[in-house]
């Protein structure tokens, strides 16, 4: 499932989004702070999935895994999509 060059690299990229998101949480309010901690746990799941140690576990699961993670995100996107009332 890749090389572990990228997936170190994804890794990394995920962690900064991380931290910039743990920024923003902590310098805003209301629904941006909202936004921001959805962000950060965004920015966590990326960094676990991305870690070689996961990809390698996971990755022989091919299509089933893909498709599991593509199912929560499509859900995610329509809950947070939703206008509040």
């Amino acid at each position: 499932m890749g090389s572990l060059t990228l997936s170190w690299s994804i890794a990394v990229v995920a962690t900064l989004v991380t931290a910039v998101s743990a920024v923003r949480m902590m310098t805003t309010s209301g629904e941006a702070r909202f936004a921001a901690g959805g962000d950060l746990l965004m920015g966590l799941c990326m960094v676990a999935m991305s870690l070689p140690a996961t990809a390698a576990w996971y990755g022989g699961y091919g299509l089933w895994w893909s498709a599991a993670f593509s199912l929560l995100g499509t859900g995610a996107v329509a809950l947070a999509s939703q206008e509040h009332a």
